[in-house]
């Protein structure tokens, strides 16, 4: 929920044999002007939680935000010694996460340390069960030279890859670019492949699918009410493009 500028996270759990809710809890962060969750897990059958998130420090957006770790307890919701903040650099978010053999694999845009808007970057982070960082890359654009990157999705991609979706400005700091890419890595963080895909228009990445044979791409447009759904095959080569057109519209 958000009230000004500040913004926090809730979670609930539920019976699902009667739909009782077991407990629902509501999130902040000390000194911080949000608390913004992007996933929950269970990583050990019946351990605790885990929220991932991005927590906004009181002294702006560019330099003021960390990556977040935060245990919970799965009787009550509440948040236990396990807090963890990351400072992988001037600023970090993560925005999406998945899980494989008790890892966290964790993308989000990271502004390498020192910069401003111009030292964003594409990002993957291996963090253990513990919430201690195992690796951390920043990928698609050298982090000396003037880029916005931003990675919106990861997907595990078979059982030792993952799949990256990111959008941006890799010449500039425009946040209106026609721009996303596609970059698959190992559980080790090494790059195998990354494609550029370029749209008629300003667009975001949002998601990414791996299915049969290869993937699919969503993105959306950043100044019109238009998706863009995408199918490629194992290599990131273009099979199908769909635009679908005025989507408030669409019942």
């Amino acid at each position: 929920g958000q009230e000004g500028l500040n913004i926090e996270s809730f979670a609930f759990k539920m019976d699902p044999d009667n739909g009782a809710l077991v407990w629902t809890q509501t999130y902040s962060d000390a000194g911080s002007i949000y608390f913004q969750a992007s996933d929950i897990f269970e990583a050990t059958a019946g351990g605790d939680y885990t929220i991932l998130g991005t927590i906004q420090n009181q002294n702006g957006q560019v330099t003021g935000c960390d990556g977040v770790f935060y245990t919970i307890d799965r009787n009550n919701g509440q948040i236990t010694t396990s807090r963890v903040h990351f400072h992988l650099g001037s600023c970090e978010s993560f925005n999406s996460t998945v899980v494989r053999n008790g890892n966290f694999y964790v993308t989000g845009r990271v502004n390498f340390a020192g910069g401003g808007v111009n030292r964003m970057r594409a990002a993957i982070m291996s963090i253990n069960s513990s919430g201690t960082a195992v690796w951390s890359r920043l990928y698609l654009v050298n982090p000396t030279v003037d880029a916005r990157m931003y990675s919106e999705d990861i997907s595990l991609d078979g059982p030792n890859n993952l799949i990256m979706l990111a959008h941006g400005d890799d010449n500039g700091t425009d946040v209106n670019t026609p721009d996303i890419w596609l970059t698959r890595t190992n559980l080790a963080g090494g790059a195998q492949w990354s494609i550029k895909y370029t749209f008629p228009e300003a667009v975001s990445s949002q998601e990414v699918l791996v299915v049969e044979n290869g993937y699919v791409i969503v993105a959306s447009a950043r100044n019109s009410n238009t998706m863009y759904v995408t199918r490629v095959n194992g290599a990131g080569d273009v099979i199908w493009a769909k635009r679908l057109n005025d989507l408030e519209n669409i019942r």
